[in-house]
């Protein structure tokens, strides 16, 4: 944010605030100078993940130091009023229902009242709004099963043209992998190696497809796959949450 951006100070009389499909932004109480940079940047956070299908909910949260009592946050750095919340700690910003024009890059401020002046911005936390096309499909080679140390490949596929996919694991906090499409062909794939695969792997696994032009804008998900990993660091791992109990666990 530079530091001409203006903000429109809301101050709402309840602990959260709406961003709905028109973002609304309640009573406007002031304007003041957009000073970003002199306290440490807090972090931002979406629950129940960054990736999320279009009607469904979501919440925004925005986490600093303690001390800030007023919170800012903002979209795709455009030049346009900030969501604003005063007297709250950590406020959340729900958004719901979820539409398509709530996909997009976010960053968070926190700041004192009476002042002008914004911490740092948070880090940015790309929201991805699913349902937006028809689902690719998700394969494994050679197999859905394999062992410790093995190599496998996730290839997801579309017969519709997309030139970027996704790979989300189920319970990951990381967000979604993603590779463009090198090959013009039909159909239009792209592959996900893990290698080499661990028990970190194992899990529920479902793929994206998008365009470029609209990066924040997913498709359904294709069918869930079950990645399931066997071997002696499987077992290993397995005796160890056995074990851990007695300290005996390598």
């Amino acid at each position: 944010m530079n530091a001409g951006i203006l903000l429109l100070i809301v101050r709402p009389t309840v602990a959260s605030c709406s961003l709905g499909p028109n973002v609304g932004l309640g009573p406007l109480s002031a304007t003041v100078p957009f000073h970003a940079g002199a306290y440490r940047e807090p972090s931002l956070m979406a629950q129940p993940g960054s990736l999320v299908h279009s009607g469904d909910n979501l919440t925004l949260q925005c986490r600093s130091e303690a001390g800030f009592d007023r919170f800012a946050l903002t979209k795709d750095e455009e030049l346009r009023p900030a969501q604003h919340l005063d007297g709250q700690p950590s406020p959340d910003f729900p958004l719901d229902p979820v539409s398509r024009t709530h996909g997009g890059r976010y960053r968070c401020y926190s700041g004192h009242n009476l002042s002008s002046t914004w911490s740092a911005p948070s880090a940015p936390l790309d929201i991805l709004i699913t349902g937006i096309y028809p689902k690719p499909s998700l394969s494994a080679q050679p197999g859905p099963s394999v062992s410790w140390g093995e190599n496998v490949t996730l290839q997801c596929r579309s017969e519709i043209w997309f030139n970027t996919f996704h790979l989300s694991k189920e319970g990951s906090l990381a967000p979604p992998q993603h590779l463009h499409l090198q090959d013009t062909a039909i159909p239009y794939e792209v592959n996900f190696t893990l290698n080499p695969v661990t028990s970190d792997h194992q899990g529920t696994y479902r793929c994206y497809s998008s365009h470029n032009s609209s990066p924040y804008l997913l498709s359904s998900p294709s069918d869930s796959l079950e990645l399931l990993v066997s071997g002696e660091g499987a077992l290993t791992l397995s005796l160890c949450v056995l074990m851990v109990s007695s300290g005996t666990c390598p």
